[in-house]
């Protein structure tokens, strides 16, 4: 199904993806839970592989909520669909969602993109490197967290970083 009015669908993913939960004794609260999980799967499932690097950054900033329930593997899954480069660029680009999302699921992010392949990691890396200082640093500390044991502990390390013009250490 294409998506008619992307700034709507983006507004609605941002306000159903921040799931909610544990409502015991509740059991209208627990029907609204679950009416707005299937609703944000939907949502997720109209955009796989299309929208291009505004929708990966939609989706990822979507992420907010620490328990999921399970519905981010359906956005995880979103984001296999996308072309290599525009994962990696989106990614990327989506910085300020990385580093405020739940670690667990930045991760997956970070670690979906190195598992992608050479062009998901190059882009990541392209935009990494123009990124400004601040941003830069705190995507150096993610990433350096989830290569500390989590996601990117394993032959992933080291893929993630800055691309740097060497052209001048020759001279």
């Amino acid at each position: 199904m294409a998506i008619q009015d992307f700034e709507s669908w983006r507004a609605e993913l941002y306000e159903t993806g921040n799931l909610f939960h544990d409502v015991p004794d509740d059991p209208e609260a627990e029907e609204l839970a679950n009416q707005q999980m299937f609703r944000y799967i939907g949502l997720v499932k109209q955009i796989r592989g299309k929208g291009g690097v505004d929708a990966v950054v939609a989706l990822i900033g979507s992420m907010r909520a620490e328990e999921d329930e399970g519905a981010y593997e359906d956005t995880m899954e979103a984001l296999e669909f996308f072309p290599e480069a525009e994962l990696g660029r989106g990614a990327a680009l989506a910085w300020r969602e990385l580093v405020s999302i739940p670690k667990k699921f930045s991760g997956e992010v970070l670690f979906g993109c190195c598992q992608t392949g050479a062009g998901s990691v190059g882009a990541f890396n392209e935009v990494y490197s123009e990124l400004d200082d601040e941003p830069k640093r705190l995507v150096g500390e993610l990433i350096a967290y989830h290569e500390n044991g989590t996601w990117l502990s394993g032959p992933e390390r080291g893929l993630l970083r800055p691309v740097r013009d060497t052209f001048f250490d020759s001279l």
